[in-house]
Parts: C-alpha cells; structure tokens; sequence
C-alpha cells in the first residue's frame, strides 16, 4: 500500500543512523501499532513517515531527535500529551489532531484545553488553538482563556483572553503580549497588557505570586478601591496580590480620606493591595492636620481594611530612620511605629510591635547644638552643611540629584550617598531614595544662620522612654494636641540653664511647641 516505501525508507534512515534494535526500533514499532490501535488514517500515518524520513536524512540530526520524533507522536494520540521531560509535562484535551509536513513536520491541534504540569502543580490555557513542531519544542497558539482560580478568584470575574503567542514546551512557564484583561472589581471595560503564568507548587490560593498581569496603561485613577481610599497610578496583577505601580518622578498615590477630607497622602514606587490589606516597604508618607501635617520621606507603609488601622514603622531601608516633620507642632519626631484606627480620633507614635520598651526622640524645628555642628564635621576640612549649601546655590535647586552633589564634591557615589543619608537621619535634608535625590530642608539653612549667631536658637528637645501598654506619645485629631509620655524632663535654655521636670513624667504639646 502507500505506507511501503515511506516504511522501508524509515527503516533505512533509522538503520543509517547506527540507531539500535532497542529501544529505538522497538519504540518505532510501537508507535506504528498506536496509529493502528487508535485507528489513526492513513493519510496523517504517511505525513508522520515523511516528517521521520525527513528529519533523519539530515546529516546533523541527533540520534535523541530522532528517537523523541517517534515515542513523542506515540504519547500524543495515547495520553494526549503535547510534550513531557522529567520536570514539566503539557497536555491537551483535543481528541482529535492533524499532521501537516510543508516546510517541516507540525501537529495542529483544534480548540481544546492545553495543561502545563509542573512542581505538582498545574496551570491552563481554556479553548485555545495552535501548533507545534516536535523538533523545536514551541507551541505557536491563537486565543484562548488564562483565569485567576488558582489565585482565588472566580473565573467570571479575572481572566485573560490570548491573541497569538508561542510557548517554549520545554518549560513550565510562558508569556503572551496583548492579552486582553477583564477583571470586574477595578475596571469597567477589558484593558490590553503582557501576561506571564507558570505552575508552581503553592500552599494555598492566597499566596499563589501567577498568573501575573501588567496593563499597558500606565496611569489609573481609582475611586474608591476600598471605602473611603482613592488610588492613582498603574496596575499589575500577581496572583492574589494587586500592585499600584508608579514610575520615575511619578509615584503611585494613595489618597485616604475622613469625612470627606483628605487626611493621608502615601506615594510609592508600588503598594501591594490584597482583600485585607495596603502595603509597601517604601513610602513617601503625610498625614495631614489641617494646614499643617506629619511628612516623612521614606517609611514603611500598612493599612488594615477590615480594621481600618494605619500603620507606618520603619523598615530595612537606613533612610527610614530619618525623623517625622511635624510642622503643626515645629519638632522632627524619632520614634518607631505610628498606628491609627481610622474609626477613632487618637495617633498613637510608639515602639515597634512586639517590644515591651518604646524610646522617642522630639526635637524643636529651632534646635541648635555648637558641638553637634561641630561634630558633623568631624576630620573633614569643609563642613557638610557649607557643602550641601554652595552645591544647593550653585544648582540653583534645593532639591537635586545626589550623583551631580558627587561630581561636584569630587568624591566618590557611595561617599556621598553614605553622606547624605546621615545627615537625612539628623534631619537635614529630605532623602528620595527611589529617584537619588536630596531636598535641603530649612535646619540646614537655620543650624548654618545659628552657627554664625545670625538666627535665635533653641535648645528644646524631649526624650520619652515608655514601658507597654503606655505610648511614647498620642495624638488627638480633635484640637491636634500631643500628649508625651515618659519624660524623665527637658531642657530648655543652655545660656540660663533652665529645665523643667513634668510632673508624672507626662507633658501636653500643643502648636508651635506650646
């Protein structure tokens, strides 16, 4: 019959391939009974031959090319297998298939399901179409359906409709481009962007890091994205995990809001948003008090949507120990973890979570210390401060990059980037850490004007130390006054030497450090 001569050429090929009797001829056997068994017609049988006879009478061909050409045909009609090695296996749930053999033998696969296997783990692409070659191992598919169940979600409410793509069979992992995203919680209509998925083995939905989804747009404007919190900034999708993402000189913003007033403004290079949850590592942090507010440049950042609590505490970041502004009080403010349940009216500012001692530091926005300013300089020639200021005056910027301060010092990055981030934690200068820059705050130009006796001074700073549950300090949004605890007393004039002992250690801090 017509199946004869493509046989004996088979044989042939394979014979002058020094390929062995076994297995290699006995899985060539194999296959050609699997044909028979799943009643394969002769046409696609012949097409397989060609493609064999072909790939074989190649000079390079490896032997291993050759032997996974045939075994692989034989686990597609058998167990619907597009692929399988030790680590990664692919299916497809087509019944049905055809073999095509123009420029190079192909396996076109019709609408159906194709499951990826991997790390007891598996991930699908629903009604999806495509070919692949057995040699080069890519599948080139059309279409198709890519949803979040395995992150928890509904596969109503996120999924990800495919155009073309290929996938490297190979692996456990793929990529599409122009994907077409629907997820019903933050948009009304579908958005277009890049999709990555890949099986891994999770413990649960919650903490599942795919599919993960990243919109072309890169600016949204979110009302609401949970009660009372609007979000500005892009968006990517990571399984369970939501991430509010901003770019170079334009940060993604949290605005929170209390009786329709902004009171918290956090912008961050991204936020991590889940069901219950805000996070993010890095943020620049206000906290609004009317005119005035509580800023920091560079904080950790959690907020609590069933509880409605706001946290900020330091994180692995040196510029996180920088101190809070408060320009409604005139003090920069050291302490480690400020919380507020947004349902109540009082801040507390006091020791991080866990520790049974909490330790703060205020100090007036006035304070001046001689042997501090002298100490700064330590065994340099020209003093930090002059420095940052002539730079500042040269730039004609107080806000500037901190790679030009180094050209222009003639020190090295990592020099001065040290340089800059102390004299950020003493409260000098602002430090943006995401874009490399310094801002000069107005202590250093009032320590230089005090140095030189040009500017009154103070000399007003209040050290708390606290045993729990007693806050270091708490702050009432009613009138905005500060109550400081564990205040052994406080100096207030180096010239007169006047200190005051608060009776119970406890002091009532209200504007201008009244």
């Amino acid at each position: 019959d017509s199946s004869r001569p493509l046989l004996i050429a088979a044989s042939m090929n394979l014979e002058n391939k020094r390929m062995r009797p076994k297995p290699h001829f006995v899985d060539f056997l194999h296959t050609i009974m699997t044909f028979i068994d799943y009643d394969v017609g002769t046409d696609q049988f012949n097409t397989w031959l060609g493609g064999l006879n072909a790939l074989a009478a190649e000079p390079g061909t490896r032997v291993s090319d050759i032997a996974y050409f045939i075994h692989s045909v034989s686990d597609l009609i058998r167990d619907n297998i597009i692929f399988s090695s030790s680590s990664v296996k692919w299916k497809t749930t087509a019944s049905r298939f055809s073999f095509s053999n123009d420029t190079a033998f192909v396996v076109d696969i019709p609408e159906s399901d194709i499951i990826c296997y991997a790390q007891r783990d598996s991930t699908i692409i629903y009604d999806t179409r495509g070919s692949y070659s057995t040699v080069d191992k890519i599948w080139k598919g059309n279409g198709g359906i890519i949803d979040w169940k395995k992150a928890g979600f509904p596969e109503e409410e996120m999924f990800a409709q495919a155009g073309s793509y290929s996938i490297d069979l190979t692996g456990p992992s793929f990529e599409m481009d122009s994907v077409l995203f629907t997820n019903k919680t933050y948009f009304d209509e579908a958005i277009y962007g890049k999709l990555a998925d890949r099986a891994i083995n999770i413990s649960k939905p919650g903490n599942s890091p795919y599919p993960k989804f990243e919109s072309y747009q890169k600016t949204f404007f979110l009302e609401d994205i949970y009660e009372n919190i609007n979000f500005r900034g892009g968006l990517a999708f990571e399984g369970a995990k939501v991430i509010g993402k901003g770019q170079a000189y334009m940060p993604a913003v949290i605005k929170i809001f209390r009786n329709d007033t902004v009171v918290v403004k956090a912008e961050a290079d991204n936020f991590i948003f889940n069901r219950e949850s805000i996070q993010t590592q890095s943020t620049s942090f206000t906290l609004y008090l009317g005119k005035d507010s509580i800023y920091h440049s560079d904080i950790a950042f959690s907020y609590n949507v069933p509880g409605r609590e706001l946290n900020t505490f330091k994180s692995r970041f040196p510029t996180s120990r920088s101190p809070y502004f408060n320009s409604y009080h005139k003090m920069d403010m050291y302490f480690d973890y400020l919380s507020w349940k947004m349902d109540e009216s009082l801040i507390s500012l006091s020791r991080a979570r866990g520790a049974s001692i909490g330790q703060a530091y205020f100090e007036s926005n006035s304070y001046f210390s001689e042997k501090e300013f002298l100490d700064l300089m330590g065994i340099d020639d020209y003093h930090p401060l002059f420095r940052l200021r002539s730079f500042a005056e040269w730039y004609y910027s107080d806000t500037f990059p901190v790679d030009e301060l180094a050209r222009w010092m003639k020190q090295r990055n990592e020099d001065v980037m040290a340089l800059c981030i102390d004299l950020a934690n003493k409260g000098f200068i602002f430090f943006d850490r995401l874009n490399n820059e310094v801002t000069i705050k107005q202590k250093l130009h009032d320590y230089i004007s005090a140095y030189g006796k040009k500017k009154d001074y103070d000399v007003m700073s209040i050290f708390s130390e606290t045993r729990s549950p007693v806050d270091n300090a708490i702050l009432n949004l009613r009138d905005y006054k500060m109550d400081i605890n564990g205040v052994p007393g406080i100096f207030l004039s180096d010239s007169q030497n006047v200190r005051i002992f608060p009776y119970d250690r406890s002091i009532l801090l209200e504007e201008n450090r009244s």
